[in-house]
């Protein structure tokens, strides 16, 4: 599993990706979260696109169980989306 996070829809997304599933401008993807998100071109900064969306807290908690960080490094979710 590669982790890694990706700009989309106004939050910074986290997705397994590989070299089949490498997000790509205007093409949805599934996040950590279970969102289906696309990113448009300024969502890569490889693109010129700028990185000042929060982070999707239900990526970060996902990622943080998949790397098995210690359960005091994993805060709890917020309520809501």
């Amino acid at each position: 599993m590669t982790l890694r996070w990706q700009q989309a829809e106004r939050k910074r997304h986290a997705l397994d990706m590989n070299p089949a599933n490498r997000p790509r401008p205007g093409e949805r993807f599934r996040a950590l979260c279970g969102a289906e998100v696309t990113p448009t071109r300024l969502d890569f900064q490889e693109l010129g696109g700028h990185w000042h969306a929060p982070t999707c807290w239900h990526c970060d908690h996902e990622w943080r169980v998949i790397e098995h960080f210690p359960a005091n490094e994993i805060p709890p979710l917020p309520v809501g989306r």
